[in-house]
């Protein structure tokens, strides 16, 4: 693909991966249920969701590098010298990306919900490595143990990545891996007990990126101008609404983005009653 001159080279070589890895799944005889266990590793619910995912994130790059009107949105973010590289996962392009996979991974609850079951979530944790933690040290409960937490198809996983004379050891006693396990990682309990506390910290503040309506028509739009209106102020202090509404525009082919739509989003709407938005400021 030929790629206008004034394109910058990250976001070019952002495209190329992602196309590589397009073609990659492509060209090869995958067997289904391999793609399956790759698309749920990577958190997806499964090889069609991934696969589209992919295919819209590829547009998206596609769209934003070839478009005439975003030659000064390039222009305008070269000029500033962002505090972080385009491409990064808080980057203004890497992060646009990162917001489709994190749509797509999402259980599309709307931010109500969310935070009601964040809650419930974290209240479970606490309960139940309360409860394991009465427990912990006991050789009879099997499943105060990380073999009844970590299914045994991960210990090929773990025989890889072991010091070859200890995983030749393995060959002839397999719960040898399963014992390793009880030393390479923390309790139970305080491993849930961490959900708990993760929640509390900040990860229910996640919600707040989700429309109140996720089966509204505009609520994955609405969703992603949240994200780049946050890495635009918050790497460069500026909200260039036109250039916002141009690189949005472009990147979900949507000629009804309008400066006014920026305007008028729920991120401004926030910045206009004087609150923060997300993790830059």
């Amino acid at each position: 693909m030929k790629y206008p001159d004034w394109v910058p080279a990250a976001v070019v070589e952002m495209h190329s991966d992602l196309c590589k890895s397009r073609d990659h799944f492509r060209s090869q005889d995958h067997d289904r249920e391999d793609l399956e266990s790759y698309a749920k590793s990577d958190r997806y619910g499964c090889w069609a969701d991934y696969e589209k995912s992919l295919t819209l994130q590829i547009a998206v790059l596609e769209r934003i590098l070839t478009r005439p009107e975003m030659k000064s949105v390039w222009e305008w973010i070269n000029e500033k010298n962002c505090s972080l590289p385009l491409e990064t996962r808080e980057g203004i392009v890497g992060g646009f990306l990162m917001d489709i996979q994190a749509w797509d991974k999402s259980s599309k609850a709307p931010a109500t919900d969310r935070d009601a079951e964040f809650k419930e979530i974290a209240n479970h944790a606490r309960k139940l490595s309360r409860l394991l933690r009465k427990y912990r040290g006991e050789g009879g409960p099997t499943f105060n143990y990380f073999s009844a937490l970590i299914p045994r198809k991960y210990d090929k996983g773990l025989k890889q990545i072991l010091h070859p004379d200890l995983a030749a050891k393995t060959e002839d006693k397999p719960e040898m891996l399963r014992f390793l396990w009880h030393h390479l990682l923390p309790p139970i309990d305080e491993v849930i007990s961490g959900i708990s506390r993760s929640i509390k910290e900040g990860d229910s503040k996640l919600s707040r990126n989700f429309p109140r309506k996720i089966a509204a028509p505009t609520a994955f739009r609405t969703y992603l101008i949240y994200g780049v209106i946050d890495r635009f102020y918050g790497q460069t202090g500026e909200i260039p609404l036109t250039l916002i509404a141009t690189f949005m525009s472009a990147a979900l082919d949507d000629d009804s983005i309008t400066v006014d739509t920026i305007s008028k989003s729920e991120a401004m709407k926030k910045i206009k009653r004087g609150k923060i938005l997300g993790k830059y400021h």
